[in-house]
Order: C-alpha cells, then structure tokens, then sequence
C-alpha cells in the first residue's frame, strides 16, 4: 500500500479500520513515536481508493516530523 501522509494522529485514525484494541495500540505507539518516521500498516476503511492500498485493503499512515510538511498537511485538511 502507499503510504499516506497526516497531520494527526486523529486523521490517521480517520483512515483505518480498528477494533478497540488495535486502536488502543495504535494510540500508544502513535504517543510514542509521531511525529516522525513510523508507519503504521493496517486495514482501510473501505472509502479509500483501491489504488492507495494497491488492491490489499491496507493502508500505511504516518505523520511526517518536519513541521512545514504537518502544517501543508493541515491547511490542505486532505491526506
């Protein structure tokens, strides 16, 4: 799957598809290690387009450490 860029970890959550405990991982690992550069792989929520997760239903997420890239990233308000 490509690897689609975020500015929050709230707008990653908005692409994938969790139970609560994954959720709850990705959340620990997101505190941890976002901003910067950790993918996170898991399935996509079904509007995503086929060609982002390359015919999986997966998804990489990340948010980029560079400041600049996060504020683009937030007043675009698109991933």
């Amino acid at each position: 799957p490509l690897i689609v860029h975020v500015a929050s970890a709230g707008a990653a959550e908005a692409l994938v598809r969790l139970g609560p405990g994954g959720l709850e991982l990705m959340r620990r690992l997101t505190a941890s290690f976002w901003p910067g550069p950790l993918t996170l792989v898991a399935p996509a929520v079904p509007e995503l387009p086929s060609a982002v997760t390359s015919g999986s239903g997966y998804v990489g997420v990340r948010v980029p450490e560079h400041a600049l890239a996060r504020e683009l990233l937030q007043r675009a308000a698109v991933p």
